[in-house]
């Protein structure tokens, strides 16, 4: 998904923002509504995440319904889905932050383990 590459917000995903938005800005009559629609202003990210997260979920959602030809699973494979998602979700939980700054929940931790050593120990 494009979105999803833009919203990293480096250098390379920014070229992909001006190559997709100027493509879209190209289509006769109606490109530049198009492009604020789908990318919002150049320097915010908001329209895109929002693209992201809802028109793709529902895009998806769709495509999946089509395919499979049922709109809700048995029970079994429902709950089966969801441990499974749980699971790995649990154990690979996403990096929110670039590495580059500390975080509030980072501090506490840290402050935590130099604070109260003796927990750590038992």
């Amino acid at each position: 998904m494009l979105s999803g590459f833009i919203l990293k917000g480096d250098a390379d995903s920014q070229q992909a923002y001006n190559i997709f938005n100027s493509l879209l800005k190209e289509i006769p009559l109606i490109g530049y509504s198009i492009a604020l629609t789908l990318l919002g202003s150049e320097n915010d990210y908001q329209i895109v995440y929002v693209n992201h997260i809802a028109t793709a979920t529902i895009i998806l959602s769709i495509i999946i319904i089509e395919h499979s030809r049922i709109i809700w699973p048995k029970i079994s494979v429902f709950v089966y889905s969801l441990i499974f998602s749980a699971v790995l979700g649990y154990i690979f939980s996403p990096m929110l932050h670039d590495g580059l700054h500390r975080h509030f929940h980072t501090l506490q931790i840290k402050r935590a383990e130099v604070v109260n050593p003796v927990i750590i120990i038992l």
